[in-house]
């Protein structure tokens, strides 16, 4: 019996946009992950915080496909619009990636943009190594996990092959979300780009593939890829 069997080949996954209690649940999951990860006792994480009288669902409400993190001394703060919640082919797990990439930005490490935050790469190579496992320990798994045979054979390299298998169906809603700006992107077709140097500027992203292999990489706990992290 082949061993993807064990794992449980299961049925294609139905995709559908993540509801405002779903979200809470999310949430939850964030704020005991950043517990867990946080590098000061004094660093705190607030998400989709509101000022000035807005309500509290005031950023779930807007249609605007969009997330970011922004930071006062020791507050970390993400912002998870609802508009990229409720994509079509978004999941929970697949927000959770989002919201662990831009938690990636406070405390993902080295290497810096200019500003002082990780840079994009960082960000997304922290999310899947760092901060989504710690995620999935306090966030149930709300749908089937979709086993391919690339999934199969790449997570039979791993040492958590259910993380694994998790994490690769979560990185679909990224697959998806690359789709609307445009990007076709593929687990199986690694960017050939080869980075000379780290690029620091602060709106500098990797291309959607080159990112792609960088969350990838971070499931196997893999060096980050030369497409944007110079050997």
């Amino acid at each position: 019996m082949k061993k993807a069997l064990i794992l449980l080949l299961l049925s294609l996954n139905s995709y559908s946009s993540v509801t405002h209690e779903q979200f809470l649940q999310l949430e939850e999951a964030l704020f005991l992950t950043f517990e867990d990860l946080k590098p000061f006792e004094q660093d705190i994480l607030t998400i989709n915080t509101t000022a000035n009288g807005l309500p509290d669902n005031y950023w779930w409400n807007l249609d605007m496909v969009h997330a970011s993190y922004t930071r006062i001394d020791n507050q970390h703060n993400i912002f998870l619009f609802g508009g990229f919640a409720r994509l079509e082919k978004m999941t929970l797990d697949g927000l959770a990636v989002t919201a662990c990439h831009e938690i990636g930005h406070g405390i993902g490490g080295a290497p810096y943009k200019s500003t002082g935050s990780s840079m994009e790469g960082q960000a997304d190579y922290f999310a899947t190594k760092v901060c989504l496992p710690n995620v999935f320990k306090h966030l149930p798994q709300t749908s089937e996990i979709r086993v391919t045979e690339f999934s199969h054979k790449y997570c039979e390299q791993s040492e958590d092959q259910t993380y694994c298998l998790r994490a690769l169906n979560a990185l679909e809603s990224d697959i998806h979300f690359y789709e609307t700006l445009g990007d076709i992107v593929h687990f199986h077709t690694p960017s050939e780009e080869v980075a000379t140097q780290l690029n620091d500027h602060p709106t500098f992203y990797p291309s959607s593939q080159c990112r792609l292999d960088t969350s990838l990489a971070g499931v196997l706990k893999e060096p980050r890829p030369i497409c944007w992290y110079p050997l």
